[in-house]
């Protein structure tokens, strides 16, 4: 939100902001599939890169702001307003609970019995919170509580009154609020800490406390953060918060609060968030200062920058009142289907129709070659970039989508490399944000480099359109896995195998099928566990691959393998030399980090062997140190994955001379600028001859 508004009227200080997340319904003027229903509670994918429900599918958050829903609105007024946004294709909610520990809401309850207290918390206001989350579950929402907002220039509970509070307080707090919103029927909860300001120290430690509260009810619920504009969530809370588990940004455009682009501070997020996946959470508001342009093009420039969802406001809705602004007759309900709103949710729909969850963002242009525009890293309105493309393309080659955003109403032309896409038949289509139309350009070879120019006026004097680039021709079933390999195990086998052609369609399930007996399946990795098989029983097993249109042909079986009893697995230490600290698993995370010597299980680690090379297998969590997405690259980040055996960037040597190679690109385990620090991330760089820092000693458990 921007000053000004904070400057008219205090509402900046709340002690939670509530994020609801609809899970179905999207607009049927896109034609697009409505979203299946979500299953609770919410969670960090296997692969660290966005939201997924229970049933591990991918979750997209589109938000939309309602700050002072808590306060103003009364039930049926909540009733009406959140039926309004499921219609409009939202499927998320913020608003903030409440927004000052002094402010009554409609049935004159405070929050706290005690004003500021957070020991204090009154049973009547939170019965009113706990009526607000029953509404979103009976709705199919998830709600995010953002807790202890702090203010635009920390004039909230940055001010001094959250940290008026003691340790022990905040925790309790927070493990009133895990236990309330964490566990049991309201399991439909994931949670935000801060709000629009940075922290000095004392705040920063309360707000610790709470998070770490919460965690301690509840260990993988997703937690975020917000700070001022301009700023991500793990740059604000770079030290001492493991809780973090979801990063975001906030950002406007240049010209307003020092602020950059959405698409700038989003590949700053993306490079850096490679141990969780971010979010953009509030950016410019519609009928608050924003070109209609800037607001929708900050639906479209976060999810093809590798965002996990985005938010939406309308500064005439939010207050739910219109004397935040002294403008008489301005009210709520009279905006509710403002244009921009319903663009919201067709910019959900489209994405949520296709595989945006493997979107990898085309930052180095080799996808979208010319036509893009210029990209601004400034906060400076000099520097141009409003007509900046952003673009991303699956890691199969299946599909593209390119986003222009709106330059005025002319056509616009861009080049795309189409060798980047791997179906023989690419079908062309734009789609129109402002009406949610299709218009089909044709379908074309995979061969060359190929001009496209948009249809120009968009039908609301903008000329935005989104280009999407997909596998043409009738989709088939898939063909048969390759390469199927298993690893026996103690009554169980590990099968892995490569991906098929889609046939046109994304695989939505692999089978594993042994043979006398076994089986397991996936929703799309390429590997899984046969378990409750017989030691000492010879298996093979093949593998079928399924999409929407069938299950295709058995892969040629693998390779006889026989389960036996495991033996006793020895585990090593590594240390480094120039910190003395370990090698080591950031607990409830998939970060690599040094940490402090404990006898903990997380710092203890399997060399199994693979060949010539070995994998590093945590001996807490089962997977595999792994170099970030394959990377090439100095500075790529240490992660733990899924063990797999072709893998090479999971495969390392171990040398004399005490360093740790990756296979894949050749670059030592790095402890990056020499740290000393406990819970610093490894890296890969250059090996470096008498380097301490990619130096390890390796000793027995």
């Amino acid at each position: 939100m921007s000053f000004g508004q904070r400057l008219t009227r205090r509402w900046g200080a709340a002690l939670s902001a509530v994020v609801l997340a609809v899970t179905g319904g999207l607009l049927a003027t896109t034609g697009e599939p409505a979203a299946a229903a979500t299953a609770f509670p919410l969670k960090v994918s296997s692969n660290a890169r966005h939201l997924v429900d229970a049933n591990n599918q991918p979750f997209l958050l589109a938000a939309d702001t309602a700050w002072f829903a808590l306060e103003n609105l009364t039930d049926a007024e909540v009733d009406t307003y959140l039926d309004n946004r499921v219609a409009k294709g939202f499927n998320t909610v913020m608003v903030m609970a409440p927004h000052h520990w002094t402010e009554r809401n409609r049935y004159n309850q405070l929050p706290f019995s005690t004003a500021g207290n957070l020991s204090t918390p009154d049973a009547g206001w939170w019965g009113h919170m706990d009526s607000f989350v029953d509404k979103a579950r009976a709705r199919g929402l998830a709600v995010n509580m953002a807790l202890t907002w702090l203010g635009y220039r920390n004039e909230e509970w940055g001010a001094g009154q959250l940290a008026s509070n003691s340790i022990s307080a905040a925790t309790g707090f927070g493990q009133f609020i895990g236990r309330r919103y964490a566990t049991g029927a309201r399991t439909n909860v994931f949670f935000q800490m801060g709000g629009d300001g940075n922290p000095d120290t004392a705040t920063r430690d309360r707000i610790n406390a709470i998070a770490n509260g919460i965690r301690s009810i509840n260990a993988t619920v997703p937690i975020t953060a917000h700070g001022q504009p301009s700023t991500e969530a793990r740059v604000v809370y770079s030290s001492n918060a493991p809780w973090l588990t979801l990063n975001s940004v906030y950002t406007y455009y240049p010209g307003k609060n020092s602020s950059r682009y959405v698409y700038a501070m989003s590949k700053d997020a993306y490079l850096r968030s490679r141990a969780s996946p971010f979010v953009m959470l509030e950016s410019g508001y519609e009928n608050d200062g924003a070109t209609p342009a800037l607001v929708r093009a900050a639906m479209y420039w976060p999810v093809l920058s590798g965002s996990s969802g985005f938010g939406y406001g309308n500064r005439d809705i939010w207050p739910f009142s219109d004397s935040v602004y002294g403008r008489s007759g301005q009210t709520w309900q009279a905006h509710l289907n403002d244009p921009l709103s319903t663009s919201a949710g067709r910019a959900a729909a489209v994405f949520a129709s296709r595989a945006w969850y493997n979107l990898v963002p085309d930052f180095d242009h080799t996808t979208v070659t010319a036509g893009y525009g210029t990209f601004n890293n400034t906060n400076s309105t000099s520097g141009g970039g409003g007509d900046y493309v952003t673009a991303a393309r699956t890691a199969d080659g299946t599909l593209v989508m390119a986003y222009l955003p709106s330059t005025g109403t002319g056509t616009r032309t861009l080049t795309v490399n189409m060798t980047r896409l791997t179906s023989p038949s690419v079908a062309a289509k734009w789609f129109n944000p402002a009406s949610g139309a299709y218009t089909t350009i044709g379908t074309f070879a995979n061969t060359g480099s190929r001009t496209f120019t948009t249809p120009g006026n968009n039908g609301a004097n903008m000329n935005d359109w989104l280009l999407i680039l997909e596998a043409g021709g009738a989709a088939t079933v898939p063909g048969a896995p390759s390469g199927v390999t298993a690893t026996a195990g103690n009554a169980s086998a590990s099968v892995s195998w490569a991906a098929p052609s889609n046939g046109g369609s994304p695989i939505t399930r692999y089978t594993v099928t042994g043979t006398p007996g076994g089986s397991c399946t996936t929703t799309g990795a390429t590997s899984c566990t046969v378990t409750g098989l017989t030691n000492g029983t010879s298996y093979t097993f093949r593998v079928t691959a399924t999409n929407a249109i069938g299950t295709g042909p058995a892969s040629t079986a693998s390779a006889a393998v026989t389960p036996t009893s495991t033996p006793t697995v020895p585990y090593s230490t590594f240390t480094s030399v120039s910190s003395t600290l370990r090698l080591a698993v950031a607990s409830g995370t998939n970060t690599i980090v040094q940490s402090t010597p404990a006898a903990s299980s997380l710092q203890q680690w399997e060399v199994r062997t693979n060949g010539s090379y070995v994998n590093l297998v945590n001996r807490s969590t089962g997977q595999c140190a792994t170099v970030n997405e394959s990377s090439l690259s100095n500075n790529a980040l240490i992660v733990q994955t899924t063990c797999t055996t072709a893998a090479t960037s999971q495969q390392w040597t171990l040398t004399p001379a005490n360093q740790i190679i990756n296979r894949n690109s050749g670059k030592c385990l790095d402890v990056p600028a020499r740290s000393t620090t406990s819970g610093t991330q490894l890296i890969q760089y250059t090996c470096s001859t008498g380097a301490t820092n990619q130096q390890w000693t390796r000793s027995a458990v």
